[in-house]
Order: structure tokens, then sequence, then C-alpha cells
């Protein structure tokens, strides 16, 4: 992280609210700061203070923007519920890591909570009218909130990031047509290796026959299993995902 990208998050006052009941706060401040650092400095130079509280209205809201419109609060959640009546049109629960009709993981509503809640609630403090006579004028109202956040989750989201959470990509990648779904082997996307020599950080082998996800040529690994190598920035020999298939 830059010093410049440094000073600037230091700026901003994070507060962590006990909690009720059992509700538990889903991310943190790690969490959002890694989020922030992936964003051009501007879209969040307003941003003066998230806060982590347990105002959520009986698992209503899981988000909300002061009057001000420079600070952002994410509220507890209770540790197991579903999220869909927080979906806007054209969202799904499999695009957070979910699954339709079943209690939501904490790794997707974790997901929700960071590159939904939180950008939609950072949208709201996009400038949109400086002349605006007030707050409701000048700035960014729901709909225009909303397509921030699906916009910047898209953009964030179409090429690999590493970091050792699984929560800064997105649900993993489906199985190819016949095989099993993946089941992931290592998350931490910080390992690199050397996918059919086993050369590099760690110097570990992966098992199968690896398929460069952008330019889906296979290679021989070791054994007789399946993993998709994504390489980053173009470069096939480094693998960072490594999902193993079921026969």
């Amino acid at each position: 992280m830059n010093a410049s990208l440094e000073s600037r998050l230091a700026r901003i006052k994070f507060s962590l609210s006990p909690v009720g009941a059992d509700r538990i706060h889903y991310v943190n401040e790690g969490d959002v700061r890694v989020v922030l650092g992936r964003l051009p400095l501007e879209l969040w130079d307003r941003l003066r203070a998230v806060h982590f509280n347990d105002h959520s209205r009986g698992a209503r809201v899981p988000g909300y923007v002061t009057q001000g419109h420079r600070e952002i609060a994410l509220c507890a959640l209770p540790p197991r519920m579903t999220l869909r009546a927080f979906l806007m049109k054209g969202q799904t629960p499999e695009q957070f890591g979910a699954e339709r009709g079943h209690k939501w993981p904490a790794l997707a509503i974790r997901r929700f909570m960071l590159y939904d809640t939180f950008l939609h609630e950072l949208g709201h403090l996009q400038l949109v009218n400086e002349n605006g006579h007030s707050a409701r004028l000048k700035f960014a109202r729901e709909k225009l909130a909303q397509n921030f956040a699906n916009q910047w989750r898209t953009r964030l989201w179409s090429t690999p990031f590493l970091h050792t959470d699984p929560v800064h990509n997105p649900p993993a990648v489906e199985a190819p047509k016949g095989k099993a779904n993946p089941v992931l082997l290592h998350d931490n996307l910080d390992y690199r290796t050397n996918c059919g020599t086993g050369r590099g950080k760690g110097h570990k082998k992966w098992p199968g026959n690896c398929v460069d996800f952008h330019h889906s040529e296979e290679e021989n690994c070791s054994a007789n299993r399946h993993c998709i190598r994504i390489s980053h920035g173009g470069t096939p020999a480094i693998l960072e995902f490594a999902y193993q298939f079921g026969p």
C-alpha cells in the first residue's frame, strides 16, 4: 500500500459498538480498508468515518449514511439469516455465494455487506449536483447509489484479486461441463506456484490438468485430477486459484 493511500485511509475513523442478543458484526475495519484501497481515492474523498453498530432495526437495515453524507454505518445482523429481502432487481443469492431457499453462509453475508451494502452507501456520498439546495438534491439517491454499487462490484470482480480472504473475490467459478462442482483446495490468494513443476513459493504441486482461465489452454500437472488455474496479468505459469473437481 503506497504512502498516499495509507495517509488518506488514516483520516477515516472507525468505531465498533457492542451488539445485543446473538447479532454479530460480519465485517470489520480491515475488510473495509481493503475495499477502499481497491477504489479510486476520489470516490471516497468525503468519507470521514465508518461505524459498526447495532442499529439494523430488527435486521431490516444492513447499513446507512449519516445526514452529513460523510459517515457510513454497517449494522450487526443475526448469525443465521437470508438476505433475500435486501436483493435488488437482477441480483441473486448465488451472485454472493449463497443458495436460494437456504440460510446464507457467513462468507456470502460478508461479501454482500462489503460489495453491495458498503458500496451502495458509498454511492450515496457521490455528489451529483453541487448546486443543489439540499442534501437530497446534492447527493446520489437510491437508484444512483445502487447503480454505483453494481458498476463497481462488477469492475472489482472482473479480475482476480490477490488476497488471503476469499470475501474479496466473487464465489468460486463453475466446474467445466460434465464435472462436479469445485471445492476450494487453497484459499490463500497470495500463494503462487508453477502448476506443472511445483516451482515457486512453497514448492507445492497441484494435481490434475490445469486450465488457464484466461487463455483456455490445458497443461499437464502431476496426477489425474483437475484444477483450474486463473492466471493474472496474462502469466499462465502463475497459479492463483486451485479447485479440485470430483470424479
